[in-house]
């Protein structure tokens, strides 16, 4: 269908849907708002029910969105992501790998990968630990995962300080998912919120 937008009035672009998709009853998906743009979604994807991915929209592989989940133009969802029930989502927004948001959230700025948010706006709520597991991540890279994160949402020090404290830390420095998680945060456009949950 055309992408939901006033000044758009017929279908343009194209929708491109990879292999072992699932898309069940009463989802839209909108093309593109520009010529030759895609709105795509990955490998096998799990779409429930009532859940909208507007224009532009790309799922990267093994995304499952529950329920009346809403995601606005341009978003862009990495792999293995979960978006649980009735959440939403700001047009342009980002959305890390391995990262899952809670029942009824709503973000209007990126989610660093491997972590779980939850609220509206969503705040960090810790690790996607069943996610990280799922996908065999170790115990010593989950803490790896776990010293960055709390350097950048707990402790909130200013990122160049993080980078510095990484590069003193062998383990941290070696890590590919500390280096993953560096580079999103480096590369958001959004923004990202340091909130937690237990911010007042």
């Amino acid at each position: 269908m055309p992408a939901q937008d006033i000044n758009t009035k017929k279908a343009l672009g194209t929708i491109e849907i990879g292999k072992n998709c699932e898309i069940r009853e009463f989802v839209t998906i909108s093309s593109p708002k520009i010529e030759n743009n895609k709105t795509k979604i990955g490998d096998n994807c799990y779409i429930m029910n009532f859940s909208h991915i507007a224009h532009d929209v790309t799922l990267e592989n093994n995304v499952t969105i529950i329920n009346n989940v809403n995601l606005g133009g341009h978003v862009h969802v990495e792999h293995h992501c979960m978006l649980m029930a009735n959440t939403g989502v700001h047009q342009f927004c980002r959305i890390g790998a391995y990262s899952a948001l809670a029942p009824y959230s709503g973000m209007r700025q990126d989610l660093p990968p491997f972590c779980l948010f939850d609220g509206a706006p969503g705040r960090f709520a810790g690790l996607n630990i069943i996610g990280l597991k799922r996908a065999n991540c170790s115990a010593a890279d989950r803490n790896c995962i776990k010293s960055i994160t709390k350097l950048f949402f707990q402790d909130k020090l200013p990122f160049d300080t993080i980078r510095e404290h990484v590069e003193t830390d062998q383990t941290l420095q070696q890590s590919p998912y500390v280096q993953q998680f560096l580079q999103f945060v480096k590369n958001s456009e959004r923004g990202i919120s340091r909130k937690t949950i237990k911010d007042t």
